[in-house]
């Protein structure tokens, strides 16, 4: 196959991972652990003198992480649009939910189970059945309508990382899928209040349709692995040197 100018799927979903580790590094190590955000942390309040100066390091970090949902919403309706197995795919995003939660609770909440919050893998299922479900009732309006909105509530009840925000950019992107300008332009506009997000959409301008060389379970492990470094490292190594 003729490989294309502009990104292809595995180059943005490259982009995503690395500036997801960049937006954990600030919201794991720095507010879980070093600004103490959840009153947990084994640093204690060790750094209160310098916390302004960490929070706006913190702040840079989150910054150059917003645009990674966003790339992962679009990724996941790629890949719905172009999967042979829809239920297999449900699967394995149902199995990385369960063993991303302690890494994610541990990471950013220091502890192993934190119910009033779910990692995102939870929220990319929930879109995901909610746009199969679209799919599934083309012509009939009120059943998509109660499809989404029942999404949207399990997200939220859920507590689910993005919620009911992130299941309807998920819909969004999904009803956009033929219409590139208005997916960019009107995705952009829905991510604006997470300052640098609409970025996402600069990136998702130039994908080429391709999905690109990746290594499939390397994308998958990479979430629940890096969480668990962080949490080790905001548990074990920092308290030992600093």
């Amino acid at each position: 196959m003729k490989t294309r100018a502009g990104l292809s799927g595995s180059a943005l979903k490259w982009i995503a991972v690395l500036v997801m580790a960049v937006d954990h590094l600030g919201a794991g190590l720095l507010e879980a652990y070093v600004l103490n955000a959840w009153g947990d942390s084994p640093l204690g309040g060790r750094f209160l003198e310098q916390w302004d100066e960490i929070l706006a390091v913190d702040q840079v970090l989150r910054y150059i992480g917003r645009p990674a949902f966003p790339i992962f919403c679009f990724l996941l309706v790629q890949g719905f649009l172009h999967t042979h197995d829809v239920k297999r795919y449900a699967v394995r995003l149902g199995i990385f939910a369960l063993i991303s939660e302690v890494p994610f609770d541990l990471a950013l909440h220091i502890q192993p189970f934190y119910p009033q919050k779910q990692n995102v893998f939870f929220t990319l299922l929930i879109g995901l059945l909610v746009i199969w479900f679209l799919k599934t009732h083309k012509n009939t309006l009120p059943f998509r309508a109660v499809g989404l909105l029942a999404g949207a509530a399990l997200a939220e009840l859920l507590h689910t990382d993005y919620g009911a925000f992130g299941v309807a950019l998920i819909v969004l992107l999904y009803l956009l899928r033929d219409k590139k300008k208005s997916l960019c332009i009107l995705g952009a506009f829905c991510c604006a209040w997470e300052t640098t997000a609409p970025l996402a959409f600069l990136l998702i301008w130039f994908y080429n349709g391709q999905r690109g060389r990746q290594p499939k379970w390397f994308f998958y492990w990479f979430y629940p692995v890096h969480l668990l470094l962080y949490s080790m490292v905001g548990m074990f190594l920092l308290p030992a040197v600093l």
